[in-house]
């Protein structure tokens, strides 16, 4: 089943292959003169020219038979053997054949050499259509030419012309075209006389030509005609004879038109070859040449040649209504077609081009005004930093600068004088530092137009022209003095305030709110019992640990959210030894981002000894109290002022007050009392 499958997909494929691919089709074309004979070259042209608009697939094979300059029976017998060898294994599916010689040769030995093929012909001279062979297979086009017509207006255009000379030769399509012409003698009118020349030299035809010329008209047929070691075709012996006489010569064959024929009805090749092929494409089709016929000459309008009219005196008026006059002067207005499509189409092109042109000028000045805008743009940006800006060519001169580098070195820098100066000076002493090799950001000292050296920041960078290349260097001055004076300040600050916090008898510290060490002084350490502050912080990794009691911790912390200011009050911590000590603490919260707590910080005060002291005076004081209210007598103490301080806590005798009214009481108002 599977290969059934593959068999019909095989069969449709090459269905649609050979469908699609038209099948070659072979045509012979037997030319009986040569290759450059104008008449055989025309009837080729038609020929060619409708196969090719044909559509079809045609391979047009031409033999031409040269039976204008060589014998024809030998000729005929030497074409016979060649063709039978030359297209024994090639097949052909029509013949065309032009003319005379091929036209016989192929009634003779084309049964032989091509047979059942069918042949078209044209250019058939003095042939009736009855006498055609092989009808069966064979349809053309018969040569005929109206000798009437035209020697009617020959003799219209020169009235009293009574003798008609027809210049020929005997070739077989000479005696042919001499024979039709014969055959209308009957018919001129019966005092006129005619005479055949077909046997003569080159100086003879001359001769006998001018000998003739007062009363004659010539018709010429065309033929070759051996001159010493030369070939002279039937334009070149028509030129000769009509330069040398000027006498009227007429013809029926438009090939000859422009070489000193005057004109008449005219058999063209190239209407021949397109009639003969289209019969051709026809018989091709599948018609029977046999139910086409015999036809004569495609009918043409009259032609003529302006410049032998005018030799020749003959008025235009006596031409025929639909004649055609060629190799006329063309008026101002006219000209030839081929030249007016060339003018115009160049004008198209030309005017394409110059809209381009215009187009593109306009781009390139829209661009030329962006770039300025962006140049001045950039101008202005450059001279509004107050960074010192400059950039260099590929060379290493300087090609610009802004306005704070100008400043900077007290250089002119606002005008292409100034800047072919500035380039000038590539090389100053002051410049030296900006063409230090290193690149990217380095630290150097540039002097500046004050004398002094200051310490910068040179930022350098290399940038790229339009082709990817480098250009040159872009520098930025950066000054750090301001900033190096700053860290120099802050560094002695920080030294001063290290020293205070190393050497202070206070302890300062700084926790996270959690309780952890941020910091801690010596004082502090030393304080707590521990050697330093990297021991106190180990042992103690939060400060928490250090509280005698976790409720003075809870209450600092308690303090600390709700005081914005500095707390301060007695808490008693646990030295490392394990004993307690007083300390007064004076602590503050500082608050970072969103009011959020950042650390706490604040400095211990040791006041264990000095409470102790307290402790101690105010058990002394109590003492001493004591004493003095066990004594009956007035007791009494005073300052300098005789202010009394104190005394005995009994009655005054004297003054009959207490202690706490006359305390800080001078003498004499005691006494008053």
């Amino acid at each position: 089943m599977r290969s059934i499958a593959v068999f019909f997909l095989v069969l449709i494929f090459c269905t649609f292959a050979h469908a699609g691919v038209e099948q070659k089709i072979n045509i012979l074309y037997l030319n009986s003169y040569n290759n450059g004979y104008a008449w055989s070259d025309n009837i080729f042209e038609g020929i060619r020219e409708t196969f090719q608009s044909s559509g079809k697939n045609i391979y047009l094979q031409v033999e031409y038979m040269d039976a204008k300059r060589y014998e024809e029976t030998r000729l005929s017998n030497i074409l016979f053997d060649y063709y039978k060898y030359k297209f024994r294994n090639t097949d052909f599916d029509l013949v065309v054949v032009s003319d005379n010689h091929a036209y016989d040769f192929i009634n003779q030995h084309g049964a032989q050499l091509f047979p059942d093929v069918p042949v078209v012909f044209c250019g058939v001279n003095d042939v009736a259509p009855e006498a055609v062979p092989m009808r069966d297979r064979m349809t053309g086009i018969l040569e005929e030419f109206d000798v009437l017509e035209n020697i009617a207006m020959a003799m219209r255009f020169h009235p009293g012309k009574k003798r008609l000379v027809v210049i020929g030769d005997q070739s077989l399509t000479g005696v042919a075209i001499a024979n039709q012409v014969r055959a209308r003698v009957p018919e001129l009118p019966g005092d006129m006389q005619v005479e055949f020349l077909d046997d003569f030299t080159l100086e003879e035809l001359i001769g006998r030509v001018q000998a003739a010329s007062g009363d004659s008209i010539f018709f010429f047929i065309p033929f070759y005609k051996d001159v010493g070691e030369g070939v002279y075709s039937a334009q070149d012996l028509l030129e000769i004879v009509w330069r040398t006489t000027g006498v009227p010569l007429y013809g029926a064959w438009e090939f000859l038109l422009g070489h000193g024929l005057v004109g008449g009805k005219m058999v063209s090749g190239f209407a021949h070859g397109r009639a003969v092929a289209e019969m051709g494409l026809r018989v091709l089709a599948g018609e029977s040449p046999a139910s086409i016929p015999v036809i004569s000459s495609p009918k043409e309008p009259p032609k003529f040649d302006y410049q032998v009219l005018m030799q020749l005196g003959i008025n235009q008026k006596l031409l025929p209504p639909d004649s055609i006059v060629v190799n006329g002067p063309s008026p101002f207005y006219s000209i030839n077609r081929h030249q007016f499509w060339t003018i115009i189409i160049s004008l198209l092109i030309l005017s394409m081009v110059l809209v381009i042109l215009v187009i593109n000028i306009w781009e390139r000045k829209q661009i030329e005004i962006r770039i300025k805008n962006q140049l001045s743009f950039l101008r202005t940006l450059m001279d509004t930093l107050p960074l010192p800006i400059y950039f260099t060519e590929r060379s290493g001169a300087i090609a610009g600068i802004n306005r704070a580098f100008g400043q900077w070195f007290a250089l002119p820098w606002d005008s292409d004088e100034d800047l072919q100066t500035l380039k000038s000076g590539r090389f100053d002493s002051r410049f030296a530092p900006l063409f230090d090799r290193r690149m990217d950001s380095y630290e150097t000292q540039i002097p500046h137009c004050d004398g002094s050296m200051r310490p910068t920041v040179l930022h350098k960078a290399t940038y790229a022209d339009a082709l990817g290349e480098n250009a040159g260097i872009v520098g930025v001055i950066y000054d750090i003095s301001d900033r190096k004076l700053a860290e120099d300040n802050l560094r002695a600050a920080e030294e001063k305030y290290r020293t205070i916090f190393e050497n202070s008898a206070l302890g300062i510290f700084q926790t996270t709110p959690d309780g952890s060490w941020i910091v801690a002084n010596p004082a502090l350490a030393r304080m707590l019992g521990y050697a330093g502050p990297d021991e106190l912080i180990q042992s103690n990794p939060n400060i928490s640990t250090l509280y005698f009691q976790q409720s003075d911790r809870e209450r600092v912390v308690d303090m600390y959210h709700k005081t914005r200011g500095s707390i301060e009050f007695e808490v008693l911590f646990r030295t490392r030894e394990g004993t307690v000590i007083t300390a007064n603490l004076n602590a503050r919260a500082v608050r970072g981002v969103g009011d959020e707590f950042s650390h706490f910080e604040g400095f211990v005060e040791d006041i264990t000894d000095r409470k102790a002291a307290e402790l101690a005076l105010a058990a002394s004081e109590s003492m001493l109290q004591l004493v003095l209210d066990t004594i009956p007598q007035l007791v009494h103490w005073k300052d300098r002022r005789f202010h009394i301080l104190g005394y005995l806590d009994q009655p005054d005798p004297v003054a009959g007050g207490t202690r706490e009214r006359t305390l800080g009481v001078a003498k004499e108002d005691t006494l008053q009392q």
